[in-house]
Protein backbone atom coordinates (compact mmCIF):
# COMPACT_ATOMS: atom_id res chain seq x y z
CA UNK A 1 0.00 0.00 0.00
CA UNK A 2 0.58 3.63 0.08
CA UNK A 3 2.52 3.35 3.72
CA UNK A 4 4.62 0.71 2.04
CA UNK A 5 5.80 3.05 -0.76
CA UNK A 6 6.20 5.69 1.51
CA UNK A 7 9.00 3.39 3.44
CA UNK A 8 10.88 1.54 0.30
CA UNK A 9 11.17 5.56 -1.04
CA UNK A 10 12.22 6.79 1.89
CA UNK A 11 10.31 10.06 1.47
CA UNK A 12 11.80 11.93 4.43
CA UNK A 13 15.20 11.28 3.44
CA UNK A 14 17.34 14.40 4.16
CA UNK A 15 15.20 15.66 6.56
CA UNK A 16 16.15 16.73 10.41
CA UNK A 17 13.44 16.40 13.22
CA UNK A 18 13.69 16.05 17.01
CA UNK A 19 10.60 15.44 18.71
CA UNK A 20 10.10 16.74 22.44
CA UNK A 21 7.79 14.91 24.80
CA UNK A 22 8.03 11.42 22.78
CA UNK A 23 6.59 9.63 24.93
CA UNK A 24 7.56 6.02 26.03
CA UNK A 25 6.86 4.62 22.74
CA UNK A 26 8.57 6.92 20.44
CA UNK A 27 5.82 6.19 17.73
CA UNK A 28 5.79 9.19 15.73
CA UNK A 29 9.35 9.12 15.59
CA UNK A 30 10.12 5.61 15.06
CA UNK A 31 7.26 5.76 11.73
CA UNK A 32 9.46 9.27 10.64
CA UNK A 33 12.51 7.41 10.99
CA UNK A 34 11.25 4.51 8.71
CA UNK A 35 10.24 7.44 6.43
CA UNK A 36 13.86 7.92 6.08
CA UNK A 37 14.37 11.23 8.04
CA UNK A 38 16.98 11.38 10.65
CA UNK A 39 15.16 11.71 14.15
CA UNK A 40 15.99 12.73 17.39
CA UNK A 41 13.50 11.98 20.50
CA UNK A 42 13.62 13.57 24.10
CA UNK A 43 11.60 13.10 27.08
CA UNK A 44 12.09 12.82 30.78
CA UNK A 45 12.42 9.13 30.70
CA UNK A 46 14.87 7.01 28.51
CA UNK A 47 13.44 4.84 25.77
CA UNK A 48 13.57 0.98 25.54
CA UNK A 49 16.31 -0.50 23.81
CA UNK A 50 13.47 -2.04 21.16
CA UNK A 51 12.42 1.72 20.59
CA UNK A 52 15.12 3.35 20.99
CA UNK A 53 16.48 1.26 18.04
CA UNK A 54 14.17 3.10 15.64
CA UNK A 55 15.59 6.19 15.88
CA UNK A 56 18.60 8.24 15.46
CA UNK A 57 19.38 9.23 19.42
CA UNK A 58 17.39 9.83 22.49
CA UNK A 59 17.80 12.34 25.11
CA UNK A 60 16.71 12.27 28.50
CA UNK A 61 16.64 15.30 29.61
CA UNK A 62 13.98 17.76 32.13
CA UNK A 63 13.35 20.86 29.02
CA UNK A 64 12.96 23.00 32.17
CA UNK A 65 16.64 22.12 32.99
CA UNK A 66 18.98 25.88 32.48
CA UNK A 67 20.85 23.95 30.14
CA UNK A 68 18.95 21.99 28.33
CA UNK A 69 19.13 24.04 24.53
CA UNK A 70 23.00 23.89 25.24
CA UNK A 71 22.46 20.05 26.29
CA UNK A 72 20.53 19.11 22.93
CA UNK A 73 22.31 20.92 20.60
CA UNK A 74 25.35 18.99 21.56
CA UNK A 75 23.62 15.69 21.59
CA UNK A 76 21.80 16.42 18.15
CA UNK A 77 23.69 19.28 16.51
CA UNK A 78 21.10 21.12 16.26
CA UNK A 79 19.87 22.49 12.57
CA UNK A 80 16.41 20.85 12.52
CA UNK A 81 13.39 21.06 9.78
CA UNK A 82 10.90 20.28 11.69
CA UNK A 83 10.36 19.97 15.78
CA UNK A 84 7.26 18.53 16.93
CA UNK A 85 6.06 18.68 20.75
CA UNK A 86 2.96 17.14 22.43
CA UNK A 87 3.80 16.83 25.46
CA UNK A 88 0.80 16.33 27.72
CA UNK A 89 1.84 16.00 31.09
CA UNK A 90 3.90 14.19 33.70
CA UNK A 91 3.31 9.81 33.17
CA UNK A 92 1.85 7.81 35.83
CA UNK A 93 5.52 6.06 35.82
CA UNK A 94 7.40 8.84 35.59
CA UNK A 95 8.55 9.47 39.47
CA UNK A 96 10.69 12.17 38.62
CA UNK A 97 8.73 14.75 39.59
CA UNK A 98 9.78 17.10 36.75
CA UNK A 99 6.96 20.31 35.72
CA UNK A 100 5.38 20.11 32.09
CA UNK A 101 6.99 22.81 29.71
CA UNK A 102 5.70 26.38 29.48
CA UNK A 103 4.39 26.72 25.81
CA UNK A 104 6.96 29.91 26.25
CA UNK A 105 9.66 27.22 26.92
CA UNK A 106 8.62 24.80 24.06
CA UNK A 107 9.01 28.08 22.02
CA UNK A 108 12.19 29.25 23.04
CA UNK A 109 13.94 25.17 22.90
CA UNK A 110 12.20 25.04 19.34
CA UNK A 111 13.34 28.47 18.09
CA UNK A 112 17.30 27.57 18.99
CA UNK A 113 17.42 23.90 17.72
CA UNK A 114 15.23 24.45 14.07
CA UNK A 115 17.06 25.65 10.99
CA UNK A 116 15.92 29.02 9.22
CA UNK A 117 12.78 28.19 7.87
CA UNK A 118 12.39 25.13 10.35
CA UNK A 119 8.45 24.34 11.22
CA UNK A 120 7.38 23.69 14.90
CA UNK A 121 3.99 21.79 15.29
CA UNK A 122 3.38 21.87 19.02
CA UNK A 123 0.60 21.27 21.02
CA UNK A 124 1.38 23.50 24.12
CA UNK A 125 -0.95 25.92 23.90
CA UNK A 126 -3.79 23.64 24.89
CA UNK A 127 -7.09 24.44 25.74
CA UNK A 128 -9.72 22.75 27.90
CA UNK A 129 -11.68 21.59 25.18
CA UNK A 130 -8.64 19.46 24.51
CA UNK A 131 -5.56 19.80 21.55
CA UNK A 132 -4.49 23.28 19.90
CA UNK A 133 -2.33 21.94 17.47
CA UNK A 134 0.02 25.46 16.79
CA UNK A 135 2.00 25.16 13.47
CA UNK A 136 5.19 28.19 13.43
CA UNK A 137 8.11 28.59 10.48
CA UNK A 138 11.48 29.87 11.92
CA UNK A 139 12.16 33.13 9.92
Amino acid sequence: GLMAAFRRDKVLSGSRIIDLGCGWYATFARVAHALGATVYTVDASPLGDKYLAGVDGHVALDLNAGNAIQELNARTGGQFDTVTENIISATTYDTSNIQTPSPERILSIAKDLLKPGGYLYSNAHRTSQGSNFTVLRKK
